[in-house]
């Protein structure tokens, strides 16, 4: 197979490392290039208070102007009144089987948990912060075979072996790289 048309992530590892590194500084390129990054900044930096308020003096009497930031305010009111209910999810089977209506009330259930012991809700409310922060966000679910309860021991290592759990985490478009 040709190198130029083989897939970036099955060459070898070198050419891969190198291939990713340059799509990485093409991203950012992009993002200095169409100013995204420079917002991104300046709203982070608005809504984490870094350019707070200020008091000026302007004109000749002197008058003196006050700047406030309102910003983390404002996103703020938008994440309570887009997150103030909870999700509602309601799983259906595609046909009347008894195990299909069995599965629906497992994966409400699942859902429950999820949303309540594990804390994706919270996570889904960080995400549609970030979101409004940055204009897009990411939720990630990955498998943490380190989590869960213990079921055994590997015989061969003597190292507990755990069940794994789903874990969740957000990203924000700086963490996500991509074609832009």
């Amino acid at each position: 197979m040709s190198n130029s048309l083989q897939y970036w992530a099955s060459k070898i590892p070198q050419e891969c490392a190198h291939d990713a590194e340059s799509r990485i500084d093409a991203y950012f390129q992009a993002l200095n290039t169409t100013g995204r990054l420079d917002l991104y900044i300046m709203s982070y930096a608005y809504y984490n208070a870094i350019l707070a308020g200020s008091a000026n003096q302007t004109g000749v009497q002197g008058f003196s102007t006050l700047s406030i930031n309102h910003y983390r305010n404002f996103l703020t009111h938008l994440v309570n009144l887009t997150t103030d209910s909870r999700p509602a999810f309601a799983p259906r089977a595609t046909n009347t089987a008894h195990k299909s209506q069995v599965q629906t009330i497992l994966a409400r259930d699942l859902l429950d948990y999820y949303m309540r012991d594990k804390h994706l809700e919270e996570f889904l409310r960080k995400a549609v912060e970030a979101a409004l922060l940055y204009g897009e966000a990411f939720l990630l679910s990955e498998w943490d075979s380190a989590d869960g309860e213990v079921y055994g021991i590997d015989p061969e290592t003597k190292i507990k072996v755990r069940e794994g759990d789903i874990k969740y985490s957000v990203c924000n478009p700086l963490d996500v790289i991509r074609a832009v």
